[in-house]
């Protein structure tokens, strides 16, 4: 198992989206960059929608996000295709 965090993902480190995507799927991110700790580029194309529109779907409908203070580490098993 691979013990990663958000700052791993050196492509995202400073971005201002960071908190709305926590640096999107790793599986795209493999599949497209070829590396577990590539950028996923879907990640960066939906984040402004999950920071400007969402928040407000939330709002009108009495829903609450709140993040976990955990979102900055996860873990990743990586196999190899048999």
């Amino acid at each position: 198992m691979v013990h990663l965090c958000v700052s791993d993902i050196v492509e995202c480190r400073d971005c201002l989206l960071l908190s709305q995507c926590g640096t999107g799927c790793r599986a795209i991110a493999k599949k497209v960059g070829g590396t577990i700790v590539a950028k996923d580029p879907y990640a960066c194309q939906q984040a402004p929608f999950l920071k400007n529109v969402v928040p407000s779907l939330f709002k009108k409908y009495g829903f609450t996000l709140k993040m976990s203070g955990k979102c900055s580490e996860f873990s990743v098993t990586e196999q190899e295709a048999v």
